[in-house]
């Protein structure tokens, strides 16, 4: 997925996720699917790859509301979820 003038969107399995138009949705977990599809015909496209950092002032502000950093990144809280609004 890519953020027009940002940049691409990771999945968790570390590749980018390709969308083939505007048209999709997020789940709670992060999972990015065409919302014109259920059950076993669901097209999911990929999911959003979460982080978490344990010093959160080793986070450097960069343009377009994007962090930098050089530690290494801790895996997600298991009761962490994504939450997206369509405009």
């Amino acid at each position: 997925m890519e953020l027009a003038g940002i940049g691409k969107v990771q999945s968790k399995e570390g590749g980018d996720i390709v969308l083939p138009n505007d048209n999709f949705a997020i789940d709670p977990d992060g999972s990015i699917f065409d919302p014109q599809s259920t059950g076993d015909t669901r097209k999911v496209y990929g999911t959003i790859k979460v982080v978490d950092f344990e010093n959160y002032e080793g986070l450097h502000k960069e343009d377009n509301n994007m962090f930098s950093t050089t530690q290494a990144e801790l895996a997600k809280p298991a009761d962490t979820t994504v939450n997206w609004k369509n405009a």
